[in-house]
């Protein structure tokens, strides 16, 4: 924060909080302070795991596929070497995003739907409680 932001929160400002309307409160921030840690730490850790250009093209390229998809498939489609792919697919399955089968020596990824679908939920909802913040239109008219 700059000097002049601080000083401006130092001055009393009624508006600075006064003026905004709030949506309800979201699940995350009606949970217990341990669920909500729990609930963050895991936010992150997926978060982290899609934080990397190479791991973040692995994923889509698992996650459009119309089904399972081979490894092989996803080094052809990504062009890095298998050593790189298998790298990044071991930090996929770390954070629960994709789920492999194998089958003989061939092994075969899938999204795995419930978690991926929890996270985006979980993102969704702390993004739609800043996108219904709105102001008092009859507050700050200076």
């Amino acid at each position: 924060m700059s000097s002049e932001e601080s000083s401006r929160h130092d001055q009393s400002d009624p508006c600075i909080l006064d003026c905004m309307t709030l949506s309800p409160p979201t699940e995350l921030e009606t949970d217990s302070a341990e669920a909500s840690e729990d609930r963050f730490a895991t936010l992150a850790t997926t978060a982290r795991a899609l934080g990397d250009p190479v791991r973040l093209a692995v994923f889509t390229c698992i996650a459009s596929a119309s089904t399972e998809i081979c490894v092989c498939d996803i080094i052809n489609s990504c062009g890095r070497s298998q050593a790189t792919i298998s790298y990044h697919l071991k930090k996929l399955r770390e954070a629960g995003l994709v789920v492999p089968r194998r089958e003989g020596t061939w092994i075969w990824y899938r999204l795995n739907e419930p978690v991926f679908k929890q996270f985006r939920d979980a993102v969704a909802s702390l993004t739609s409680r800043s996108a219904t913040t709105t102001q008092d239109p009859t507050c700050c008219t200076s």
